[in-house]
C-alpha cells in the first residue's frame, strides 16, 4: 500500500513500533507527524525520517491530557492541512509482579495512557477525519 500526499500522524512514535511505522509510512510516501512524551526521541524519530527523504514534524505531547491532544491535532493541520491516517500507538508497560503488590499509581499511569490516551486521541482527530472523509467508516465527500 502505497500513501503518497497522504499525512499520517503517530502518537508513541519515538522508538519501537511507532518509530518503525512513522518510517513506514514515510516510506510509502507519506508526510509524518510524530508525536511523543520523550522529546529526544520523538524528534530522532522524525529526523531519521528526514534523513531517508522523508517530511516529519515532531509535537512534544502528553496522550493522557486533553490540551496536549488538541496541540498535537492542531499542529498536523498547522502543518499539512489534513489528518488522514492516525496510528494511535502511545503506550506504555507497568511492571510485572504479583497483583497484590502492584502499586496504584503504576496502574493509573498505565491505564491512563493505554486507554485515556486512546480515547482522547480518537475523541480530538475522528470528528477531523470524518469531516475530511478519511475516516474509515465515512462516506468519502462529495
Amino acid at each position: 500500500m502505497e500513501f503518497p500526499g497522504k499525512i499520517a500522524l503517530i502518537t508513541g512514535g519515538g522508538g519501537g513500533i511507532g518509530r518503525a511505522t512513522a518510517l513506514g509510512f514515510s516510506g510509502r510516501g507519506a508526510k509524518v507527524v510524530v508525536v511523543d512524551l520523550d522529546r529526544a526521541e520523538g524528534e530522532a524519530s522524525a529526523e531519521l525520517v528526514r534523513q531517508r527523504g522523508g517530511d516529519a514534524r515532531f509535537v512534544h505531547a502528553d496522550v493522557t491530557r486533553s490540551d496536549d491532544v488538541q496541540k498535537y491535532v492542531k499542529a498536523a493541520l498547522d502543518a499539512y492541512d489534513a489528518i488522514d491516517c492516525f496510528f494511535n500507538n502511545a503506550g506504555i508497560e507497568g511492571k510485572v509482579m504479583p497483583m497484590q503488590e502492584y502499586d496504584e499509581a503504576i496502574f493509573d499511569a498505565v491505564i491512563g495512557v493505554n486507554l485515556k490516551g486512546v480515547f482522547l486521541g480518537m475523541r480530538h482527530v475522528l470528528p477531523l477525519m470524518l469531516k475530511q472523509g478519511t475516516a474509515p467508516l465515512s462516506t468519502p465527500p462529495r
